[in-house]
């Protein structure tokens, strides 16, 4: 089985735990999560060029934890019901 070193990125905006992450091209897009205070709606993507994390300016149709996405050509698809 070939391993991967692990590096540190860059920071998030704030915390977050039980969000999704979906490749997009050749970057990452966070959807959704808890940042601890309650379930957010929040989609980040991540900009290469500047090594940070932007807010997009779109949001989920609903705030949600634990959400599952997958990217099909375009656009992401993400399923927001907390099961």
């Amino acid at each position: 089985m070939k391993t991967f070193p692990i590096i540190q990125g860059p920071p998030l905006p704030k915390p977050l735990r039980s969000a999704c992450v979906v490749q997009v091209n050749r970057t990452m897009m966070i959807v959704g999560g808890n940042d601890g205070s309650g379930y957010l709606d929040t989609i980040y993507l991540y900009d290469r060029e500047s090594e940070t994390w932007r807010a997009q300016r779109g949001r989920l149709h609903k705030e949600v934890t634990f959400p599952g996405a997958i990217l099909v050509g375009p656009d992401a698809f993400v399923r927001t019901d907390n099961i």
